[in-house]
């Protein structure tokens, strides 16, 4: 397991797209951001020029060779894969134990950030829907296999 960084680059559909301006003028975009547990309040994603986001507003990566990878989408080919593991303190903490027996979860289990989620449940991915809280979030090498025919 790596310890990665993870930037924001801010949507067209956020009503804080504007601030790109600003962020691009410093050379920072995209920018560096850090995931905050959310306790009712929806701006978890904090960093760049506006300081905080919601999930909804921004698209999430960590850089791989030099590139951008994207982890806030569960489509398309990735070379860093996020996963989770359920903290201890969260009342869904057993369900480490049901990803432990499940080999198609595993520990840790793989997710992706839903920003379109119902209510706070946004880690998506394992047993059930989590909340940031509930989940140890980090970013891991995924072997790449291509078919080719």
């Amino acid at each position: 397991m790596e310890n990665e960084q993870v930037f924001a680059r801010l949507r067209k559909t956020s009503k804080y797209y504007y601030q790109k301006r600003f962020a691009k003028d410093r050379g920072e975009y995209p920018f560096r951001v850090t995931l905050r547990e959310n306790y009712g309040d929806e701006y978890v994603v904090k960093g760049g020029p506006g300081g905080q986001y919601r999930l909804s507003d921004v698209d999430l990566f960590v850089v791989r060779d030099d590139d951008f990878v994207c982890i806030s989408e569960p489509e398309g080919p990735m070379l860093v894969q996020l996963k989770a593991i359920v903290q201890k303190s969260s009342h869904y903490f057993s369900d480490n134990q049901l990803a432990a027996e499940n080999p198609s979860y595993g520990i840790p289990f793989p997710v992706y950030i839903d920003p379109d989620a119902e209510g706070r449940f946004v880690v998506v991915g394992g047993p059930r829907p989590y909340r940031l809280e509930d989940v140890a979030l980090f970013v891991q090498n995924v072997p790449v296999s291509l078919n080719v025919d």
